[in-house]
């Protein structure tokens, strides 16, 4: 351990230029020791030495700086109740970031990096536009926080401060224990030579019977490691895929960078540093079916840890709190996906613009979103339009990072509703520029045109929507003869499918078709239904007239109905088809 006392020069030693531009940046917490730790000094910390590089605008203190003795003592007051409370849970003693702010002697070593990172509105990080929607638990500092932060920087950052600082609220749950808890099946230690390694892992938990889910969280097993896990639930038309992936790589799990490998599946979780279990409302429950499989993606990242240390392994888990036997919610959970496939970004395009709408089936509550994008994602909006005319912002996101996805929860006082028949545009916005391409093996990537797919160089565009709704959950309202339709019509004809659906009404069809579009791109028909996105993309017009009748994408339905059609039947869309109220599995 370093000692405490130091001269006052070195109070305020300056940060490596590389992490003071990645904090500047608003690089992930673990991110920024990777940058750090690439410079010529060490990063701060236990046995490091305060670096002596000087960034130009981080300068260290001079001989006028406070005196050691109004500097040193117990570091307490308001200005360390707000580094704790906004910075604790990355920047802690168990945190993946790269420095303990819990240890003034380490702020202090940090500062200039600080000041620069929330000058700029970095940091904390937070991606979501409060223009748009105030989440709850937004990490971004208020106006008198950050006033209350850059005065004690000016002040010299000295161990007690006076006034007044009512730290954010926690939310207070008692839930007892939880219900189930699944482990991942075996330790697994990340690489060092990739410092952000995405790993998926297919949990041992079975579902024998329809369960209700009232809580979810995710308990890192080594905290320094973990930046965030995502936990998906597996269809049973998804496990042979999922399997055969695991099979394929000779380390636990498998590798998966961006996506599961369930293409637009759903996350059940999404946790981060510092968030508390998540918890649905009262008498709410999202409803897991038989068969259901979990899979928990985790991103790792070493770049904490000194080159000399050695890399601990994970072996995090899932906590899971289920409604008790015999009690029944009122109220179902579930996710609604908006989503565009048909995704073409050209090679070199600094700002390629995607859009897609999609019309509610149903009337809906929103309880929480989850964007997602890839590497190349810049800015995710998603807004309604009311059938009224007003507009609705639902999410914003004006800077992208994909390290940085979380399930952003509205405030359950303020849940934004929709009707049934308003419209959601979906707009994502890509940098395909050579600066901003990935980089293998230390060589920058040359521009390439860029399509709708899960590989770590392919691109997504989509948000996940968490819908409260009745329970059970509402059937046979959009689509009462959708079973019957399958029964009556001959296998793979797509015309007959449309046109016997088009006796439930187009509210039917404007359900079906995205939902089981979505579906079949998740299970090996993303080459034909691709195909006919595009050309109803082309088309222009009402959909439904695109691709029935004398149409122009008719053959392009036909060859993504033949595709997905056995899906279809054998109730592999039933998430997906959920929200039509359709339900085919035996």
């Amino acid at each position: 351990m370093r000692s405490l006392a130091r001269s006052r020069r070195r109070l305020h030693a300056p940060l490596p230029l590389g992490a003071a531009i990645a904090l500047l940046l608003g690089a992930a917490c673990s991110d920024v020791a990777e940058s750090a730790a690439s410079d010529t000094n060490p990063l701060p910390g236990d046995d490091a030495v305060a670096p002596a590089d000087v960034a130009a605008d981080a300068e260290a203190p001079g001989d006028d700086a406070p005196g050691a003795d109004a500097l040193e003592g117990p570091w307490s007051g308001p200005a360390h109740d707000l580094v704790q409370a906004r910075c604790g849970a990355c920047h802690g003693p168990d945190g993946p970031g790269p420095a303990d702010f819990t240890r003034l002697e380490v702020v202090r070593d940090w500062a200039s990096a600080i000041r620069l990172a929330v000058d700029a509105g970095r940091m904390p990080p937070w991606a979501p536009d409060d223009a748009c929607v105030t989440f709850e638990g937004s990490r971004r500092l208020t106006n008198d926080e950050r006033a209350l932060l850059l005065g004690w920087l000016d002040a010299g950052l000295p161990a007690q401060t006076t006034g007044d600082y009512t730290p954010p609220p926690t939310p207070a749950t008692d839930p007892g224990p939880p219900s189930l808890e699944a482990p991942l099946p075996q330790a697994y230690t990340p690489s060092r030579e990739k410092p952000d390694d995405y790993r998926c892992f297919l949990l041992d938990q079975t579902f024998d019977a329809e369960t209700l889910v009232t809580g979810l969280n995710a308990v890192p097993g080594e905290k320094r490691l973990v930046h965030h896990a995502l936990l998906f639930r597996v269809k049973p038309g998804q496990l042979a895929t999922v399997q055969a992936l695991e099979a394929q790589d000779a380390d636990p799990g498998y590798a998966c960078y961006g996506s599961a490998g369930l293409g637009a599946g759903e996350p059940l979780l999404v946790w981060v540093p510092g968030q508390s279990d998540f918890h649905l409302p009262p008498k709410t429950a999202m409803v897991v079916e038989p068969g259901t499989r979990l899979l928990l993606q985790m991103h790792y990242n070493t770049a904490a840890f000194t080159p000399d240390a050695e890399i601990p392994s994970d072996r995090t888990r899932v906590q899971i709190w289920t409604m008790p036997p015999g009690e029944v919610p009122e109220k179902s959970a579930s996710f609604f996906t908006f989503i565009n496939l048909d995704l073409d970004i050209p090679a070199g395009a600094p700002a390629s613009v995607h859009t897609s709408v999609r019309t509610m089936p149903t009337d809906a509550t929103f309880l929480a979103m989850q964007p997602h994008m890839h590497g190349l994602g810049r800015r995710l909006e998603l807004r309604a339009q009311r059938q009224s005319g007003q507009d609705l912002c639902l999410v914003d996101v004006p800077q992208w990072d994909l390290a940085w996805q979380e399930l952003y929860r509205y405030p359950l006082d303020a849940l934004p509703t929709l009707a049934a028949g308003d419209s959601v545009t979906l707009t994502c916005t890509f940098d395909n520029s050579a600066g901003n391409q990935p980089v293998f093996n230390g060589v920058q990537q040359p521009p390439r045109d860029v399509t709708w797919g899960e590989g770590s160089t392919d691109e997504m565009c989509q948000a996940y929507a968490l819908l409260l709704g009745p329970y059970p959950p509402a059937a046979e309202a959009l689509c009462p003869t959708l079973e019957g339709c399958l029964e009556t019509c001959p296998k793979a004809d797509g015309a007959c499918f449309t046109g016997c659906l088009q006796n439930d009404g187009k509210a039917c069809l404007d359900c079906v078709m995205p939902a089981a579009a979505a579906c079949g791109a998740n299970a090996g028909c993303l080459p034909q239904v691709g195909t006919l996105l595009s050309c109803i993309n082309d088309c222009g017009g009402q959909p439904v007239d695109c691709y029935t009748g004398d149409g122009p994408c008719v053959a392009a339905f036909q060859g993504a109905y033949e595709c997905a059609e056995p899906l279809i039947r054998d109730g592999s869309c039933d998430t997906d088809l959920g929200a039509c109220g359709v339900s085919l599995a035996p």
